[in-house]
């Protein structure tokens, strides 16, 4: 354990390649927190877009650089890495620094804190069920995680993973992967106060389950699309609820034709197009495109369920929107979130997700109505331990572990962690 230099306050630097809403949350969170432990927190962005995800760019905090480096944050470009990114953290001269997995410029920021002095702790989502590398790259991978002094990642299965390739389990601490769930549960909360008006200005089916993410192959939706299907094909009442998927992706063309091919109506609620006009067709597949952050609690509050069917999901932070929101979730149980988010409360709607059968086992009770309304809430507690403030308190807690406690700390003991993995 290093301690703090000349007697003054703890410095951290936490780096993320291009920060959407779910960054800013848990930086805010961090940096708040930490100020009371005598630690000041900066926040480094490298880049200015993500090829990923379409986030609206959020306002700048207090205490965040952004570096707008060009390309998306998937790129490595050694140049304006070695000639800007480095110089920045560098400059920083902190005690700790939280990078993102172990890869081309993450790796490179690593190198750099190293020889600055500080400690380096791995951000990562990774689990078992996800890890593609074999053979060589396997061992490199354990070599260079061996290499990181702590590691703030999601859940037990990643502590598991990890730790199998050994980093030191006392060093390992759960709480990556986490939203600011006060701000869902409020705005689910005003969409069921307002939810006709909601449907309305949405265009969204009076009953229906929900789809939220990504439209891309690893998302699995073509089983969501069969078994869906099934249910529809078998239902004897009138009131069926819809599909109602929301995302884009290179798999959209895909799944729209698996709809039509299953003799399920599609209806379109992208920007510029009339969708209303086509509701009488309910129940039916409804597409409503990529949508900010700020809209998603209003597509989970009102829905009878929502579905993940995921057979190699890392974590799956919309489940923990959907939980946030009180509305049930459908999991794949190989996804990185089952065993902590959904085995606690409701293992039967963890699913197989390579079996039609179990997605629509598990989807019945909620497209057919059986389940009868609220039947199926997430207990408010489950998401307690699951807000920003776990990632803010793992991450104290991993900083005063491998640094030390700050010789400027004006936190009461009572304050401070004592939580393990």
């Amino acid at each position: 354990m290093r301690r703090p230099r000349n007697g003054r306050r703890t410095r951290a630097a936490i780096v993320w390649g291009n920060w959407g809403p779910y960054h800013m949350a848990r930086f805010e969170a961090f940096r708040s927190l930490a100020d009371t432990h005598g630690i000041d927190v900066v926040g480094l962005e490298l880049f200015a877009s993500s090829p990923t995800y379409g986030w609206d760019r959020p306002p700048t905090p207090e205490g965040l650089i952004r570096l707008e480096l060009a390309g998306p944050d998937t790129t490595f470009r050694a140049r304006q890495t070695l000639g800007t990114a480095v110089p920045a953290l560098w400059r920083c001269r902190p005690d700790i620094v939280f990078v993102p997995s172990y890869w081309h410029w993450s790796l490179v920021l690593n190198a750099t804190g190293r020889m600055r002095g500080a400690q380096i702790v791995m951000m990562n989502d990774t689990h078992a069920g996800t890890a593609a590398a074999t053979g060589w790259r396997a061992a490199l991978k354990g070599i260079i995680v061996r290499r990181f002094d702590g590691a703030l990642v999601a859940g037990q299965p990643h502590v598991r993973y990890f730790s199998g390739l050994g980093l030191d389990e006392s060093r390992i601490i759960c709480g990556y992967d986490v939203i600011d769930n006060e701000s869902f549960a409020t705005a689910a909360a005003a969409a069921r106060t307002n939810a006709p008006g909601v449907r309305k200005r949405l265009e969204l089916p009076e009953r229906y389950v929900l789809s939220l993410g990504r439209l891309v192959p690893k998302k699995h939706l073509g089983l969501l699309v069969e078994a869906y299907a099934r249910l529809v094909r078998s239902a004897t009442r009138t009131d069926v609820a819809s599909l109602v998927i929301v995302g884009s992706g290179e798999c959209e063309s895909e799944l729209r034709a698996r709809c039509v091919e299953a003799r399920l109506p599609v209806i379109d609620h992208g920007v510029g197009t009339n969708g209303a006009a086509s509701m009488a067709s309910d129940p039916g597949v409804h597409f409503y495109g990529f949508r900010q952050v700020d809209e998603n609690p209003s597509f989970y509050a009102l829905a009878e369920c929502f579905v993940l069917p995921s057979p190699e999901e890392e974590w799956g932070l919309v489940v923990n929107e959907a939980l946030a929101c009180g509305t049930p979730a459908i999991v794949a149980r190989t996804a990185g979130c089952a065993e902590d988010l959904v085995a606690p409360w409701a293992p039967d709607l963890l699913v197989d997700p390579h079996s039609v059968d179990d997605l629509a086992r598990a989807l019945r009770p909620f497209v057919l109505g059986d389940a009868g309304p609220g039947a199926r809430t997430p207990p408010p507690e489950l998401m307690q331990s699951w807000g920003v403030d776990r990632f803010a308190t793992s991450a104290v807690e991993l900083t005063e572990r491998l640094v030390g406690p700050s010789p400027a700390s004006h936190a009461c003991p009572e304050n401070r962690s004592a939580r393990s993995v």
